[in-house]
């Protein structure tokens, strides 16, 4: 998630925050390492991310989209996606090397194809992420120059460069983190999967310092694989494969394009009828119905699902969202969910009646 700069905010609470949400390859399983898995194709990405909908992404992978900038930039408008910038892995610790000719061509890119982020990764020098060298104190003040060096050169170029704590990179942990912050200038995306892993709490870091953060990787891990990781016990590699990335729980998204008929209704009585068009799909193991499609998310023991209306002649983007939503696992009660807060607003939907409980 970014904040898009120099823009007019969107006049309604739920535009505004569509305007701030993006996708990235990497959920799909697209990665810059060699002999990562299989790649998807990018037609099937961008048609999935938008129909989601999302309506901008990350680039992905040197590769994965178009190399000519304009013609990424139309390659992502044929989907109905704009840019907001990428990862960039880059040499920073080496007194003989210099990023910034990196770093130009990424800007480059960013410029022509309407993005402005620049999300750096402090490469190791080895492909991969399961194993890193130690840096002495010249390599940390190399490093830490050049990323004032990159941060000077975004600012004069009208982007933001952000370090990417990651897994297998020279900053990986809370305490390198917190090394970075203190001896640069530059910005700081809070990956949450990537700072747990390392050792990190994501939630503290960001509330030490509020003012650095300017992109946002949200991901949620198996901490038994995370420590494990920690621990020496597995490569970083090996937990991926076995499952450490897990799906998202925190937040029950409901983004539906209701059909024009159904305009009058009230949030509530629009969020009672596609929760309830929702669980009558998943029980009869369908997924779709008349205009509504259902995806089931593949979550252990939890309902969580994704509905949209998708009849003839109507829009298949998110241009109609209700709002963001909480269930309360246990109860199901559904709650209006304010992102920027992390709170619960009014309940929409009232307990099962009965003691028995839900088929869902």
């Amino acid at each position: 998630m970014t904040e898009v700069r120099n823009s007019e905010a969107p006049a309604d609470s739920a535009a505004a925050l569509r305007s701030r949400v993006a996708g990235a390859p990497i959920s799909w399983g697209v990665c810059e390492v060699p002999d990562w898995g299989f790649q998807l194709e990018p037609g099937r990405v961008l048609s999935e991310m938008r129909g989601l909908g999302l309506a901008a992404t990350e680039f992905g992978p040197v590769g994965f989209l178009e190399d000519e900038p304009a013609a990424r930039a139309e390659q992502l408008a044929a989907y109905g996606l704009r840019a907001v910038g990428g990862f960039l892995p880059v040499l920073l610790h080496d007194p003989g090397h210099d990023p910034l000719p990196e770093v130009d061509a990424f800007i480059d890119g960013c410029l022509a194809s309407g993005a402005g982020v620049v999300v750096l990764a402090a490469f190791t020098g080895v492909d991969g992420y399961d194993a890193r060298p130690v840096l002495d104190d010249e390599g940390w003040s190399t490093m830490l120059a050049n990323f004032d060096r990159i941060t000077d050169r975004a600012e004069e170029r009208g982007v933001v460069a952000c370090v990417h704590p990651h897994v297998g990179t020279m900053v990986e942990s809370g305490e390198e983190t917190e090394r970075v912050l203190a001896g640069s200038r530059v910005g700081l995306c809070v990956d949450t999967g990537h700072l747990l892993v390392g050792g990190a709490d994501p939630v503290a870091l960001t509330a030490r310092h509020p003012e650095r953060v300017v992109h946002v990787h949200l991901k949620d891990v198996d901490d038994r694989l995370a420590a494990q990781v920690r621990a020496g016990e597995q490569t970083f590699g090996e937990a991926v494969r076995a499952g450490m990335f897990r799906p998202l729980l925190i937040i029950f998204a409901l983004a539906a394009a209701l059909p024009a008929q159904a305009a009058g209704l009230t949030e509530r009585q629009a969020c009672l009828k596609l929760i309830g068009t929702a669980r009558a799909l998943h029980l009869a193991g369908e997924k779709k119905r008349g205009d509504y499609r259902c995806k089931r998310h593949p979550v252990d023991s939890d309902f969580v699902f994704t509905l949209r209306f998708d009849g003839p002649g109507e829009p298949k983007d998110a241009s109609h969202l209700l709002g963001h939503y909480a269930v309360d696992q246990k109860t199901r009660e559904v709650y209006q969910w304010d992102l920027t807060t992390s709170q619960r607003g009014a309940p929409l939907t009232p307990p099962p009646r009965s003691g028995k409980k839900s088929r869902a």
